[in-house]
């Protein structure tokens, strides 16, 4: 919870700063998106209990963004990560559709694990070089073993979450008339059993 704590108090904390450089858009509300591939990592007792890797890989991370006030990011997205699947199972399938239609095979499971996220934070401007950038939310996180386009097949829910999260991070903001565009890099504190932390790499364009 100490990291918590120090995160909203930078995030109350650097708009103040920002004011004292100064700033040239004074739009009170903005419209964005952004985009964002991360490592994951597992409390490793915990991966091994549900028998999946303790490092993944979040690819697919898409998000829109409302800016309030210039200071303040509103977020919300979609977040699929890839976990390799360490206790697979396997069942017999028979092809439904294409030229092997109606041929028996046998099919193998993999992890299939994401969800839906939100997030309120801030993203300031430096000396007009760089940006810090300090964020909390919640990742309402997910993972299933399953065989991935069967109906009939079996499914296993592995209870596994991401639950709170702090982020900060350094971002390079870049401005062309009034779209303002944001290049960063993030280190992720999740506050659950499962999730230990990520680091991530990404952008955001604000209009």
């Amino acid at each position: 919870m100490r990291t918590l704590f120090l995160l909203l108090t930078l995030i109350i904390w650097l708009p103040s700063l920002a004011q004292e450089e100064g700033t040239k858009d004074n739009r009170n509300f903005r419209f964005g998106f952004g985009m964002n591939i991360s490592a994951d990592f597992l409390d490793p007792a915990r991966a091994e209990d549900y028998g999946i890797a303790k490092t993944g890989m979040t690819w697919i991370d898409m998000y829109i963004r409302f800016n309030i006030l210039k200071y303040v990011n509103i977020d919300g997205g979609l977040a699929v990560s890839n976990f390799k699947d360490k206790m697979p199972f396997t069942e017999a399938v028979v092809f439904t559709q294409g030229s092997l239609s109606g041929l028996p095979s046998e099919a193998k499971s993999s992890i299939v694990s994401g969800g839906f996220y939100y997030s309120i934070g801030t993203s300031v401007t430096i000396a007009k070089k760089f940006s810090l950038i300090g964020e909390v939310g919640q990742w309402n996180f997910s993972a299933s073993r399953k065989i991935t386009q069967c109906s009939d097949c079996s499914k296993t829910e592995l209870g596994t979450t991401a639950g709170p999260y702090a982020q900060v991070g350094i971002g390079l903001p870049q401005q062309e008339d009034s779209i303002t565009g944001e290049f960063y890099v993030t280190y992720t504190q999740f506050f659950s059993d499962d999730f230990r932390w990520a680091v991530g790499i990404g952008f955001t364009l604000l209009y």
